[in-house]
């Protein structure tokens, strides 16, 4: 992954010819996959540069999915250009307003922009068994049961292995048979395509008012309501409990669910901060990267709020016990 900006100018200039001399290369804010991105300012259409390593493979998965979204109407970033051999692409530059800065800046506007954004998310669950049809890597193998049982276990070690407890956690057997219990119930809600980071940070609202997807690359197959869950018990904009119930209701009039739909989003909530806290741990505790340290309080009133509504009181408990940890209340905010 070549990051020098001379040699970046070089091939944005190839690619995109048009453009007087002032071109030049803006770093935008990177996640944890390791990729780069940098806005080109200057020139003709309005682009960002995406450098990525090839590992994790769902990196080189990219192109081939933005192209595959966009032909099925989601509402992606068009794939501009594309350099598979020296791991960079080209994509259209959608602009800032992620719906986290939109809840901080104007959140009178957040329910009309969170109803379209749930109405894109029932179409993506709605894509057929066969998609992609034509991606140049190997589909990532299904977010299922083994794979949420590794969620658990990247939890355990790098959120809870982070903490440093000084004395063993009293609720661990409890909350070992609430997670097989929790395991079991995903495995009965329905499935589909999922993007698996369905959150604010990953929703762009463009000069259009269209609400934008991000971060696809991880697209699997998995329970559908770990992607609503993503988004109506997200750290980074906490939703009231009416506002979230009138999106799931929402969700429910395009894709329709069976059974205790509001209990399920709840199990799936749990699941979902459980992975979540893993990344936070890992990035935030461990690595000291303030953009992961920040939501960690708010994740864990979430899950704390999740697990008692999905009858798992004793993750509920631990949450809170968690919450009251040193280096947690230690994070301002």
């Amino acid at each position: 992954m070549n990051g020098d900006p001379a040699e970046l100018l070089t091939a944005d200039r190839a690619r995109f010819p048009e453009g007087g001399p002032g071109r030049a290369l803006e770093p935008l804010a990177a996640g944890a996959s390791g990729r780069v991105f940098l806005r080109v300012r200057g020139g003709e259409p309005a682009r960002v540069l995406m450098l990525y390593p090839p590992e994790p493979a769902e990196n080189r998965r990219f192109d081939a999915l933005a192209e595959g979204l966009r032909a099925a109407g989601l509402p992606v970033p068009a794939l501009l250009a594309a350099e598979p051999e020296a791991h960079r692409s080209w994509v259209e530059d959608v602009g800032d307003r992620t719906l986290e800065s939109l809840a901080h800046a104007d959140p009178s506007r957040l329910a009309p922009v969170y109803r379209q954004a749930v109405a894109t998310l029932a179409r993506l669950h709605a894509l057929p068994a066969r998609f992609p049809p034509a991606e140049a890597e190997p589909t990532l193998g299904p977010l299922d049961r083994p794979e949420r049982a590794a969620e658990h276990d990247a939890f355990a070690g790098r959120f809870l292995g982070a903490l440093q407890p000084e004395q063993p956690d009293p609720l661990e057997a409890a909350r070992a048979r609430e997670r097989e219990r929790l395991l079991d119930a995903l495995e009965e809600t329905p499935h589909g395509w999922i993007h698996r980071d369905f959150q604010s940070r990953n929703l762009v609202l463009d000069d259009q008012g269209v609400v934008r997807v991000l971060d696809f690359q991880g697209l699997r197959r998995g329970p559908v309501l770990y992607d609503l869950a993503s988004l109506l018990y997200d750290p980074y904009v906490p939703l009231v409990p009416p506002l979230r119930d009138e999106l799931l209701a929402a969700y429910a009039a395009r894709a329709p669910l069976a059974g205790e739909a509001r209990r399920h989003l709840a199990v799936a909530a749990v699941q979902r901060l459980l992975q979540a806290l893993g990344t936070f741990g890992e990035f935030g505790l461990r690595r000291g990267v303030p953009a992961f340290r920040q939501p960690l309080p708010t994740a864990l009133r979430r899950l704390e709020e999740a697990a008692r509504e999905a009858g798992f009181p004793a993750h509920a408990e631990a949450a809170a016990r968690w919450r009251d940890h040193p280096r947690i209340r230690a994070i301002p905010g």
